[in-house]
């Protein structure tokens, strides 16, 4: 580990405070999704707000800044793909309002993609509780505070929580508040993959379909292998995209959910009364959300090996049938071989027999002439005779000899 890196890792607790929330307050947080070259925008856009509070920019590489604005602290903190900004203020209700100015004039809609979560958090203490209506109770901190809410989005689009407390102190409050905007800004980008996970399911159903026919069209007799190959290899590729695109935003969900449990576990809830706990109200929704995009990435991934095996069998198919294809061509191939050994061995002794005619004719010739000439008593015709068995066997014995030396050069 070079020392940057163990830098960085030693920074990393202490990157993100809680907020310093006091008795009584007023918290709001707006989370947006990156668009391309998203860090690089975040950046800008905290520096566009930091010019505007006339305050220092982050510095380079920084991934937490806090800068004051109208006497109150907005938080900037830069995550792996979204990013917060989170008003830290008194309880006068002009945070809504000033959200309205900053997202203005910074411009976070256009440098940012998508809005994922507007949270906002007041904190009194004392206080009565809500009317029962639809709204989660808890008991936290070992029962000192109240945590009110409904999951609801108000007309200005924030899901509103009330912390009633007493006698909590200043880094109770920061905690537990931090607890509070960790679990609605990972509960909503967990929940953003279910409709993913309800498109990829309608998809699955068509893969399967298609893979089905497929692979029974495959198996019958007659059926062309290389058009089910290619079939298939196109299923295989829209599967596999399917699943590249889908991969991260599950892995993500399922890591947002976990992030969700993990808060929901330090508050520490007690029921009251008869009225449902904010986070057994949340995790009630929000599992069945995440067991849902598990099971459709698992579908997915079963689907994508499904039909690999099924490409490997065509595969196997066309193989064997090239196979038999190669096999049959080697017969043929042998047939033609063997026939022309037979022509060869047919062409040598015909040679043979040319070619001892006419030694024999030359013998004959050369007899004759020498009997006309006095040289030899013996009639030419006896001559020829006798010279037969001799001129056969220098005959094949020269065409043999020729053979055994292109054998040899081969």
């Amino acid at each position: 580990m070079d020392e940057n890196a163990r830098l960085a890792a030693l920074s990393e607790l202490h990157a993100r405070p809680a907020p310093e929330a006091g008795a009584s307050g007023h918290v709001t947080r707006l989370v947006y999704l990156f668009n391309a070259g998203g860090a690089e925008t975040a950046a800008q856009a905290i520096s566009r707000m930091a010019e505007i509070a006339q305050s220092a920019p982050p510095p380079p590489g920084a991934r937490y800044h806090a800068v004051m604005i109208e006497g109150r602290e907005l938080r900037w903190e830069l995550h792996t793909e979204f990013v917060t900004y989170t008003i830290v203020s008194g309880g006068d209700g002009r945070s809504e309002e000033i959200w309205t100015k900053l997202v203005e004039l910074a411009g976070l809609e256009a440098a940012h993609g998508q809005l994922a979560a507007k949270i906002a958090i007041n904190i009194q203490p004392g206080g009565k509780p809500p009317a029962q209506g639809d709204v989660c109770l808890s008991a936290i901190a070992s029962g000192k505070a109240l945590l009110a809410a409904d999951f609801r989005a108000d007309s200005d689009g924030f899901v509103r929580f009330n912390l009633m407390h007493e006698g909590l102190m200043e880094d109770e409050t920061g905690a537990i508040v931090q607890a509070v905007l960790e679990i609605e800004t990972y509960r909503m980008l967990a929940l953003m993959a279910l409709p993913l996970a309800r498109r990829i399911g309608a998809q699955i159903q068509v893969f399967d379909a298609e893979l089905g026919a497929i692979t029974r069209n495959a198996s019958q007799a007659g059926e062309d292998t290389a058009k089910a190959f290619m079939s298939l290899s196109g299923l295989s590729a829209r599967i596999e995209g399917e699943l590249a695109s889908a991969s991260f935003r599950f892995a993500a969900a399922l890591a947002y959910g976990a992030i969700v449990e993990d808060r929901i576990r330090m508050l520490g809830e007690k029921p009251v009364g008869e009225r449902a706990m904010a986070g057994a109200f949340l995790l009630a929704r929000l599992n069945p959300a995440m067991r849902t995009c598990s099971s459709m990435r698992q579908a997915l991934t079963d689907l994508a090996e499904r039909c690999m095996r099924a490409t490997d069998m065509i595969r196997t198919r066309i193989d064997l049938q090239l196979a038999q294809q190669n096999n049959s061509l080697l017969n043929t191939l042998n047939e033609r071989t063997r026939l022309q050994t037979r022509l060869q061995q047919t062409v040598e002794g015909l040679s043979i027999a040319a070619l001892s005619y006419y030694v024999v004719g030359l013998i004959g010739y050369a007899a004759k002439g020498a009997k006309d000439a006095g040289w030899i008593a013996i009639d030419a015709s006896i001559v020829m005779a006798i010279a037969v068995p001799f001129v056969i066997a220098a005959s094949a014995f020269v065409i043999w000899k020729i053979r055994s030396m292109h054998k040899s050069h081969e």
